[in-house]
Formats: C-alpha cells, structure tokens, sequence
C-alpha cells in the first residue's frame, strides 16, 4: 500500500464518531500497519498538535492502532509523532510511555472498579480513554485531576457511545478517590486550574 492510500485510511479510520471507529480484525489491522519506509510520515503529517486535548485524542488513537495489531509500542510513536516536536506532542510521547511501562497497574485499576463489568466486554475506546487519563492521574500529578478527568469524559463523547461519557466519568472518579491522598501527598499544588493543561 502506497504511503498516501495509507494516510487516506489512517483518516477515515480515526474520524470521530462516524461509525464509531470501524472493528477490524487482526489481519486487517496489520495489512494497515506502516513499512519502515512509510513510517516517517504519519497520518497526521503536516498537521500541528495545537493543545493538549489534540495530544490526548492522539494517545487514544495511537492505543487504538495498538490495540488492533499488537505492533510495539515504539513502531506506532514513530508513525504517529514527528521529529521536529512542539510540547504537545511531548506531552504525548511522555503520556504514551508512561502508558506502556504502566500498562499492569492502570488495568488492575479499570478491573477494581467496574466489578459490575466484564472487563473484556467494556467498548474498547471507553477501556482507551480509561487507561489514558488513569495513566494521567497516576503519572502526571502536575495536571488537576479535574481537568484530565474532564477531558476525558469529553473525549469519550467525541469518538465513543452515547453513554460512555457516564461511564467513563464513573470509572475515573472511582479510581481517583481511591489514589487521591497519594496525588496530593506527591504534589499539593496539583489543584491549581492552568489554562496551559488543558
């Protein structure tokens, strides 16, 4: 596949909520994958991260790619983010590493808190932005819990079910009054509302 056809359906496969992100199965998902020479140009080539709400919905999508063809974490990075980087996309380098070495604890978590839920059964972009923002409330206590959990409720919104947005906001309010004296005893000033984190 041609690095333009490629970019073409790397697009329709992540725009949000047109068929809420289409299910394909493995060997499809792997016929998608990049080549090494492709992967210098990623679906979002030419395109600038402009906040930290365009760097989640990257993370989402880069876990949804991973999700869908198991390919290491290291090949989706570098198909998706560029070299020349502004502090969004660092921001969403740093997110997706802590998502990786995190992986273990930030589904035991999910797990904990949806007992009334087969965990393998939750939609899988509610299970994505889930492990994304707890990666965000347990690695990143500069950001206020409020505004990530926010975001992604709105997240949810935007690419997933109608009624994920309850469920997401659920799950995460669980997660962060189990993990809160820990946030604050780590940073005090994490209550501070910074226009810059959103």
């Amino acid at each position: 596949m041609s690095t333009s056809n490629l970019m073409n359906k790397k697009k329709n496969f992540f725009s949000p909520k047109t068929s809420s992100l289409p299910v394909l199965s493995k060997e499809e998902a792997l016929r998608n994958l990049p080549t090494e020479d492709s992967a210098e140009e990623g679906p979002l080539c030419g395109s600038i991260l402009l906040s930290r709400r365009d760097a989640r919905e990257l993370v989402v999508k880069i876990l949804y790619a991973h999700e869908l063809s198991q390919d290491s974490w290291e090949n989706l990075v570098k198909f998706f983010l560029p070299r020349d980087e502004n502090k969004y996309y660092q921001f969403c380098r740093q997110l997706c590493y802590k998502l990786k070495t995190g992986w273990e604890e930030i589904d035991k978590h999910i797990i904990s808190k949806s007992e009334k839920w087969d965990f393998n059964r939750i939609a899988i972009i509610d299970k994505l932005v889930l492990r994304m923002a707890i990666a965000e409330l347990l690695f990143f206590p500069d950001i206020p819990p409020k505004v990530t959990i926010n975001e992604a409720i709105e997240i949810a919104k935007v690419y997933s079910t109608n009624n994920s947005s309850r469920f997401v906001n659920g799950i995460l309010d669980a997660v962060y009054n189990e993990i809160k004296d820990s946030i604050h005893k780590d940073n005090p000033n994490n209550k501070t509302n910074n226009k810059d984190h959103k």
